[in-house]
């Protein structure tokens, strides 16, 4: 069986606590497995490993949010432009107005709407239109309505406000982000360390002991198929309790060649004191 390190930062923070909670309990028994400066470290890393994992789940759902609410005051405010452009070629018809006046509103002659895709192009067309309808007053024509510049300027500038939100988040996430790499780096660092000791300290028992230490530390196994001795049935996992001996009474309960080759080590003696 092959030792896979964790993948994502949820197995790495499993592992960590695991492994401490697992320290503790053998701590308590008299066994140690890792080193003591190890274990110090880790403890005082978890605690920043969760609040930076925390914060970057925070500022994901923030994003999220600040994306949707930018582009629904978007389309919010393309809909308004639309109507505005709507009520100024019906105006231009039914009124007979000098077909100019569209230029105003940021309207071609042709009468067909402008097809805007970019934020920015959609936000500076909506100031032109707001700063067009105070011109074409000033040259004698009457405001626009349903919408009025100054209804088409609230939604303006929320659309505005809620893109500067969407830029803010992002950065906000970003720098969260990257505070999380920095110490995904550290925490995969203190998983190695934890790992080779647990491997020093059982270098004398059989692999199948081995292993069962381990995964009791929060370590995961992969079975390679490729190899006959990784196809076997499920391994017992046994616990012996400290100064226990193996008694014929207590072999028998298991198959006496599984532990014909098994040597027992004395606990705490082959890690750390």
């Amino acid at each position: 069986m092959k030792y896979q390190k964790p993948r994502n930062d949820d197995a790495r923070l499993a592992f960590l606590e695991q492994s401490m909670a697992q320290a503790a309990q053998d701590e308590a028994s008299g066994r140690y497995y890792l080193n003591p400066v190890t274990v110090t470290a880790v403890q005082s890393f978890i605690p920043n490993f969760k609040a930076a994992q925390l914060t970057r789940h925070m500022r994901e759902a923030e994003k999220k949010l600040a994306v949707q609410n930018a582009t629904g005051a978007v389309v919010k405010l393309q809909e308004h432009m639309k109507d505005m452009w709507s009520n100024i070629l019906r105006r231009v018809r039914r009124d007979e107005l000098a077909a100019s006046v569209m230029s105003y509103y940021e309207l071609p002659a042709s009468g067909r709407f402008p097809k805007l895709i970019k934020r920015g192009e959609i936000v500076a067309v909506a100031e032109r239109m707001v700063q067009g309808d105070a011109a074409a007053q000033a040259a004698g024509y009457p405001a626009t309505s349903n919408p009025s510049a100054a209804e088409l300027q609230v939604s303006l500038d929320t659309a505005v406000a809620a893109l500067a939100q969407r830029v803010a988040i992002y950065t906000a996430f970003d720098e969260a982000r990257q505070a999380l790499a920095a110490l995904r780096q550290q925490a995969d660092r203190l998983i190695d360390d934890m790992a080779d000791e647990l491997r020093f300290a059982l270098r004398r028992e059989d692999a199948s002991y081995r292993r069962s230490v381990m995964r009791a530390y929060g370590a995961q196994f992969s079975r390679n198929e490729a190899d006959p001795s990784d196809v076997l049935p499920e391994e017992v996992e046994v616990m012996v309790e400290e100064d226990t001996a193996v008694t014929p009474e207590t072999m028998s309960l298991f198959d006496a060649n599984e532990f014909a080759d098994a040597e027992l080590v004395p606990a705490g003696s082959n890690g750390y004191h």
